[in-house]
């Protein structure tokens, strides 16, 4: 009994606290509306992003958390298990046996290849501590791009010193693999799952600029086999493209007279769950090789990851799988990794053709007849089973437009 009038308490004072903080803030942003204009609307872009930033329960099928340390260590348990390797029996056995095993002879391939990996310039570091976004938050070590930005030349020189040795060695130091998550909390979620957040990681600042160098050399091959049917993280595509071929598919069958059936589909923890060596499998066989292939592999060597919520900050754990939201290169390498799903997709042929042009998107799939729609799940089945992914049963959302008559 004492122990639960005690947690009563406790929640009493977290909401008086939490209600102190909202009246501080709207007295702030008052003051603000009349005399600092950017401020206002900094004030008011916080109030809009953090209505559900704290929450003060947190509770899994076990246990329950009402403190801020308590609630940490469930983030840090629930983030630290989606980096874990898992061995789920849906998965394609036999494919990750041969992939494993592949990959072990593109080790072999690479080390003996004479493809060197362009060394950085002054030019080349000073260009990219350029672009780093400033007023962001520090990396677990607390430093953030305005120590690049204002550290003047020695700081860029010693960074290219830094960098080209990371390419000659191809061994990128433990110090700079370390990453700070902080758990989002998913619009209109239920805020006391912690499935309902999603994991943003502030890499190194070290190793942003080192993952930009890397983007630099690799962008281009990776360009060469992209799909162009492909429109998430792509530079100059937004969902409004999207929009416009979905309602060009819809006005086609309704002139037509004919059936339309969209089934929306999204990867459950799509880059929590990417398996590190099918992504090197994927990228060698995307023309990425050579010293530069056993960079990247290194790089995801034993990275290491901390959770924060409420100033509260968990012990490291190591990465098994996943690429970083928030890391440079985990959009572009998220892209290489479900490409193969597309180019299956576009092979068959099957799907809605606008201006002869099959679109068929790993979110969106677009089929004439309820044959042709089991057909392309059929496939996406079998690729996620090859690729250790899953699909996300609560999004999976078959529309049909009743041939629209």
């Amino acid at each position: 009994m004492k122990r639960l009038e005690a947690k009563r308490t406790m929640r009493s004072i977290q909401r008086q606290q939490s209600a102190d903080k909202r009246i501080k803030l709207h007295e702030e942003i008052m003051m603000a509306s009349d005399r600092d204009k950017d401020l206002f609307f900094r004030l008011i872009k916080t109030q809009r992003s953090s209505s559900s930033q704290f929450t003060l329960t947190l509770r899994t099928e076990e246990k329950e958390a009402s403190t801020p340390n308590e609630i940490n260590s469930i983030f840090k348990e629930h983030f630290e298990k989606l980096t874990k390797t898992n061995s789920n029996p849906s998965f394609n056995i036999d494919r990750d046996n041969l992939v494993k095993i592949d990959v072990e002879t593109i080790v072999n391939i690479c080390e003996n290849q004479e493809i060197t990996i362009q060394p950085v310039t002054s030019t080349e570091i000073s260009k990219r501590i350029s672009i780093l976004k400033r007023k962001k938050a520090g990396d677990v070590d607390g430093l953030t791009a305005e120590h690049l930005i204002y550290g003047g030349t020695e700081l860029a020189e010693y960074l290219v010193t830094l960098i080209n040795n990371i390419f000659y060695t191809k061994h990128v130091p433990e110090v700079i693999k370390k990453g700070l998550l902080t758990p989002v909390h998913k619009r209109d979620k239920d805020p006391t799952l912690p499935s309902n957040y999603r994991g943003i990681t502030v890499i190194s600042i070290i190793c942003k600029i080192l993952e930009l160098c890397i983007r630099a050399r690799i962008e281009g091959t990776l360009n060469k086999h992209k799909n162009m049917l492909q429109k998430g993280f792509t530079k100059g595509v937004s969902s409004i493209n999207i929009a416009l071929l979905i309602s060009e598919a819809i006005n086609e069958a309704k002139d037509k007279n004919e059936c339309l059936i969209l089934i929306t589909l999204d990867a459950e923890k799509a880059f929590d769950v990417v398996d590190h060596i099918h992504l090197f499998w994927k990228l060698y066989h995307q023309g990425i090789n050579g010293l530069i292939w056993l960079l990247i592999k290194e790089l995801y060597n034993k990275t290491t990851t901390q959770v924060k919520s409420q100033e509260y900050i968990s012990e490291t754990f190591v990465n098994e799988q996943g690429v970083k939201q928030g890391g440079i290169l985990s959009a572009n390498f998220h892209k290489a990794y479900n490409k193969n799903i597309i180019d299956t997709l576009e092979s068959t042929n099957i799907g809605i053709k606008i201006e002869n042009q099959l679109r068929g998107l790993p979110i969106m799939l677009c089929a004439g007849s309820e044959h042709d729609a089991t057909i392309q799940l059929r496939i996406i089945e079998n690729c996620t089973k090859n690729d250790r992914v899953k699909i996300n049963s609560k999004k999976k959302k078959p529309k049909k437009n009743q041939k629209y008559c």
